[in-house]
């Protein structure tokens, strides 16, 4: 999850991580996810085999209904990485809430 960045990999060094991170993923888990509470850019790079979320900020049912969503179609969430501080005090209380096994 990340409050303000879709991961750019031709732009940042934090970008290429996380692309690495979610490549590593999709090796790992069947199904792998990526939040942003940022807008969807046009022509944004996407990457085979990750589901993009818009997570707009300070929407607490909105939140509550996508990890449900996730759980119901792609099974428990068995685990999350926020890519700052920032992310984890915005989004972990729901993940909690809403993933007790992540």
């Amino acid at each position: 999850l990340s409050p303000t960045s879709w991961p750019e990999p031709n732009a940042t060094a934090a970008g290429i991580r996380t692309v690495s991170l979610l490549n590593h993923f999709t090796t790992r888990f069947d199904s792998v996810h990526f939040g942003c509470g940022a807008p969807m850019k046009e022509g944004m790079t996407r990457f085979a085999n990750v589901h993009w979320h818009h997570i707009k900020p300070n929407r607490t049912d909105d939140m509550t209904n996508l990890l449900q969503h996730i759980q119901h179609k792609h099974g428990i969430i068995r685990a999350v990485v926020f890519d700052r501080f920032y992310a984890e005090e915005a989004y972990s209380f729901r993940i909690r809430e809403q993933c007790p096994n992540a």
